[in-house]
């Protein structure tokens, strides 16, 4: 019983996680964001497409 909630739990946190590292990269802290911003300046476009699915 407690398995279906603690994997939606994992999700959700995953989900929030990778959203927050984006937005902070993106303002130079590091992390996903500043390598979706480096390859955004370079006109990257598969590997924007990349990291952003992944």
């Amino acid at each position: 019983q407690i398995l279906p909630a603690f994997a939606g739990i994992s999700v959700f946190r995953w989900d929030i996680n990778i959203r927050e590292s984006t937005v902070l990269g993106l303002v130079g802290a590091g992390g996903i964001g500043l390598q979706l911003n480096a390859s955004l300046n370079v006109l990257a476009w598969p590997q924007v497409t990349l990291i952003l699915i992944l």
